[in-house]
């Protein structure tokens, strides 16, 4: 007679044999399908139309561009990766910029890596930097952006710029209106304005090259967050990241990102742009930037031209009343609460002005006042020469 408890053991080998069989088999089969949702994701764009818009590489192309990634033709340095110049053959026969994603296996770094291809598949603005394909090749992670020849803003305002040439305060304000055309598309003009719009989270001069004729190109969108609009038009908590330099205290405090945390980023960028100076948080995330506190502290004893860039001296008497505006408009963006700082079609209205007239003499003697009732004064149009100028030139 056979052992019953010899049966049971039979039974069971059989029904696990046939159970892993029937998993392996399974598993083969949606190999494909991981393959494609996990490792080839960057095919997708929202859109639909990636592919349309921007060209896939192979690595073997991008190595070859660049010269097996020289460290003669680095460039630079985003959030994510480095950035080499590189010549594309025929029939293209374009330089391009090439930034080759560390660490492209971390699940955080792929997550980058493809919301910045989904979002620029799908902008289009003469101020943003343009993707031209990307390489997602044996698990290494590339993109391909246009060559923008100038640059980046932070190279001409510390490094000498690519030709030494020290930026103007006209090309400096032509730049600025450039970076605040390129917020406002994002925050308002990309999508349906009433239902999403994108964040950028790492607005700084690095991330802003320049063209041939010096206008600026938004770039850098690794960050990037598209933000349903519903009550706030905020963010939920999600981990902070990103240059702590540029990065609204809010966001810090609370975790939460909203329109105006791209504001007060800018507005380090208006006064960097202004003063030449970089902008610094020192110790830990509590401590104040030490630029706004340098402004401020300019703008309390009414004496804000202080500030402006010693390269920019010989253009101060032509140019003092853009120079206070920018810096004034540069200190109502970083005001600590967020429903205080201006939008940035305000910030557009006021540097789009060609008036001498950047204050009235109300706003420029009572720093009393709070942020929200200052921009009023800030935007209007018929004010004195005589009393915008309450402000005496160094």
């Amino acid at each position: 007679l056979t052992d019953p408890s010899h049966m049971e053991t039979k039974m069971w080998v059989i029904f696990l044999s046939v159970t892993a069989v029937l998993l392996a088999g399974l598993l083969v089969a949606l190999l494909p399908l991981l393959y494609t949702t996990f490792m080839k994701r960057p095919r997708r764009c929202l859109d639909g139309n990636c592919l349309q818009v921007a060209r896939k590489f192979s690595y073997s192309e991008l190595v070859a561009a660049t010269g097996n990634f020289s460290q003669d033709r680095k460039i630079g340095k985003g959030s994510f990766g480095d950035v080499y110049r590189g010549l594309l053959p025929v029939p293209d026969l374009r330089e391009v910029a090439v930034k080759e994603m560390r660490q492209p296996t971390l699940k955080r770094n792929r997550k980058n890596y493809v919301h910045e291809i989904e979002t620029l598949c799908q902008l289009r603005h003469k101020n943003l930097l343009r993707l031209i394909g990307w390489c997602d090749d044996g698990g290494r992670l590339v993109l391909v952006y246009e060559l923008e020849p100038n640059g980046s803003v932070s190279d001409h305002l510390h490094d000498g710029g690519t030709s030494g040439r020290i930026l103007t305060w006209p090309q400096r304000y032509n730049i600025l209106l450039g970076i605040a055309a390129a917020i406002d598309y994002i925050h308002n003009g990309a999508y349906d304005s009433t239902k999403r719009y994108v964040l950028h989270r790492d607005i700084k001069p690095s991330n802003v090259m320049l063209g041939e004729g010096f206008e600026a190109k938004l770039g850098d969108f690794g960050l990037v967050r598209q933000v349903i609009r519903h009550g706030g038009g905020g963010t939920p908590r999600t981990t902070v990241i990103g240059s702590m330099d540029y990065m609204d205290p809010k966001y810090i405090e609370l975790g939460t990102l909203s329109s105006a945390s791209d504001i007060y980023s800018f507005g380090l960028v208006l006064l960097e742009v202004a003063t030449g100076v970089r902008p610094s948080v020192p110790g830990t995330a509590a401590h104040r930037n030490t630029l706004i506190a340098a402004v401020t502290e300019s703008h309390r004893r009414k004496a804000i031209l202080e500030m402006v860039d010693e390269q920019l001296r010989g253009e101060l008497n032509q140019w003092w009343w853009q120079m206070e505006r920018v810096m004034v408009t540069g200190l109502a963006c970083v005001e600590p609460a967020r429903d205080e700082r201006p939008s940035i079609k305000d910030v557009i209205d006021l540097l789009s002005k060609h008036e001498q007239s950047p204050a009235s003499s109300r706003y420029l003697k009572d720093t009393s006042m709070r942020p929200k009732d200052r921009l009023p004064f800030i935007l209007t149009r018929n004010v004195a020469l005589a009393n915008a100028r309450a402000t005496s030139l160094p």
